[in-house]
């Protein structure tokens, strides 16, 4: 009789442990931020100063989250070090950000609009957060070695 260990206790740990990291490393919020939410997020925030009345563009959120889950699919398509359990999470979050997005869209919902982008960029900072683009190697170093030098960090 097969006994399959409960893979939610990974899943769970390591989703938390991908949203520090994503707290931890200065490049990853300065990334998510500027990159993905003010200059992708362009469309939807532009309107806001335009207009004097804020209201939400139904398109231009449906479009920006579709546009990030697409680039988030291709990306964990041509990536052949995925884990198969994390995945499945992703595919899951996924789904349930494009049921709220086109609900929202279907129906000129802004609040499940806005709950399909809320997962859409949780989805994508799990995704990358431990992205090796986001380390800084004179920090890994620097705290990995007590007897190097804070000065050695300058440029």
């Amino acid at each position: 009789m097969k006994i399959r260990e409960n893979q939610w206790k990974f899943v769970l740990s390591a989703v938390w442990t991908r949203f520090t990291n994503a707290l931890k490393s200065i490049i990853f919020i300065v990334y998510f931020i500027i990159g993905i939410v003010a200059i992708g997020g362009t469309g939807i925030w532009m309107d806001w100063i335009i207009q004097e009345n804020i209201s939400i563009n139904i398109l231009n959120f449906f479009t920006y989250s579709m546009a990030i889950l697409g680039t988030l699919t291709l990306d964990g398509l041509i990536n052949p070090n995925n884990n198969k359990t994390l995945t499945s999470l992703a595919i899951i979050l996924g789904f349930i950000a494009i049921v709220f997005l086109s609900l929202g869209y279907m129906y000129t919902n802004s609040f499940h609009l806005l709950l399909g982008l809320i997962f859409t960029l949780l989805l994508f900072i799990l995704v990358n957060s431990n992205d090796e683009k986001f380390d800084d190697p004179l920090i890994q170093n620097y705290l990995g070695n007590n007897d190097l030098d804070p000065n050695a960090l300058q440029d």
